[in-house]
């Protein structure tokens, strides 16, 4: 049973953290498509190339350096060759390219899928693509983007772009040679239209990619807006602190319950815990009538024959001798040590007809 417990705790943990892991993919997912196609679609937003190849509708190619441009050249000429292997002698440690191809050589299908798919879009459309293709999956190169959202049917409308890898496999032989690294592949920058995907990376569009593209100006206006959202939660924290602290000094503030309501309030609890046994009206009047000036009652109870009673205020001193002085008590002890603010006694009664023996005789 404790192994069966455990197991089923691990289990809902699990599940709790899977949960709240595609929670917050979900929300990064949101913020980032919050962003424009057109922006997205901006090599800024992932992290930048050494080198830049643009394959034209036409066939031909150019590379370049990311911010200077190069002749066309057939991407399977020795021209291209000479310009690759130029643009890898001017290489430093990052010989990554980036490769656009245009739109001709893709294959573009809408998908529609539930609005609480989005999370699994991913593997969804690759599965189906996959499926579509008489292509090898090594040879299949593809990304999506949401394109619209059909609020009434609760459906998003998505775009895949796929591409064929023998398509650009001249190009890829090619960097090969040259030592360079082909680390993304854009579409559509050709035709100035580009499309926000990755074809090799899959869906790098995230906000922390974002972040990063930004420049430093918009990066310390964000990091300020978190600086000032962390400020207002502690000052908000701090506020309700106060408030408290305030409520507790408030209730502090409010006038005590008098000597007499509380004498009123102990007698009421024990003529409840006692309403069954006899004569216990008649205990609390001797009590009152026996105590001195300025002494008050603050709990009494009825137990096995015995009385305890607390006795409050100045004259709580003198309540002893005076209880002893009444022959309904066999006898009244101060139990403790008297000092506090709270003289507790425990009086025994007497037997029915029973003679004093209280001390009644030594107190006059």
């Amino acid at each position: 049973m404790a192994a069966g417990g455990a197991e089923a705790a691990d289990t809902e943990r699990r599940s709790l953290a899977e949960l709240a892991q595609a929670g917050f993919a979900w929300w990064l997912g949101e913020l980032a498509d919050m962003v424009p196609a057109r922006l997205k679609a901006r090599a800024g937003f992932a992290r930048p190339a050494a080198f830049d190849c643009v394959l034209l509708p036409d066939g031909r190619a150019l590379a370049h350096r990311a911010e200077r441009g190069r002749d066309l050249a057939d991407p399977a000429g020795e021209a291209f060759a000479a310009s690759l292997a130029a643009l890898a002698e001017q290489a430093g440690r990052d010989r990554s390219v980036r490769l656009s191809v245009p739109a001709s050589l893709c294959l573009l299908r809408h998908v529609a899928i539930p609005a609480r798919a989005l999370p699994h879009a991913g593997a969804l459309l690759r599965h189906e693509i996959e499926a579509l293709l008489p292509d090898p999956p090594e040879d299949i190169l593809c990304d999506w983007y949401v394109e619209t959202e059909d609020r009434a049917k609760r459906q998003l409308i998505l775009r895949q772009v796929v591409l064929l890898r023998p398509r650009i496999a001249a190009v890829e032989t090619a960097l090969a040679r040259a030592g360079l690294v082909l680390s993304r592949i854009t579409v559509g920058e050709a035709e100035r239209r580009p499309v926000p995907v990755d074809l090799l990376a899959g869906r790098p569009f995230g906000v922390a990619a974002c972040l990063a593209g930004l420049p430093l100006a918009a990066k310390l206006m964000h990091g300020l807006g978190v600086l000032l959202l962390v400020a207002a939660l502690f000052i908000a924290s701090g506020r309700q602190a106060e408030t408290l602290e305030a409520m507790a000094e408030t209730r502090a503030s409010y006038p005590r319950p008098s000597p007499a309501a509380l004498s009123a309030s102990a007698a009421a609890d024990f003529l409840d815990e006692t309403a069954r046994a006899p004569g216990a009206t008649r205990l609390l009047d001797v009590v009152a009538t026996r105590l001195p000036a300025g002494a008050f009652v603050s709990a009494v109870s009825l137990s096995d024959g015995i009385l305890s009673v607390s006795v409050a205020g100045p004259g709580r001193g003198n309540a002893a001798a005076a209880l002893r002085a009444e022959p309904l008590f066999a006898a009244v002890e101060p139990v403790g040590s008297g000092d506090g603010a709270v003289l507790a006694l425990s009086v025994t009664l007497a037997p029915p007809g029973a003679p004093a023996t209280n001390g009644a005789e030594d107190a006059r």
